[in-house]
């Protein structure tokens, strides 16, 4: 079970987008309270002999409005 990068507990996710890369696979999840996004990535590196896990917080992007 994954645990929420901004606040450290247990919660429930909705699954956004899920891809591969050439070492990881990744999927973008948000958290169904509150709304904050984050990616999270894993797989296994060929250089080491662990499974590497790491968890990227993504921001929500501000959009500008087109003036004419």
């Amino acid at each position: 079970m994954l645990r929420c990068p901004y606040y450290g507990y247990n919660c429930e996710f909705k699954l956004i987008k899920a891809w591969k890369s050439k070492f990881y696979d990744a999927i973008m999840l948000q958290r169904l309270k509150y709304g904050e996004t984050f990616n999270h990535y894993y797989g296994i590196s060929p250089r080491i002999d662990r499974v590497p896990e790491f968890v990227i917080r993504v921001s929500p992007r501000i959009r500008k409005s087109i003036k004419k």
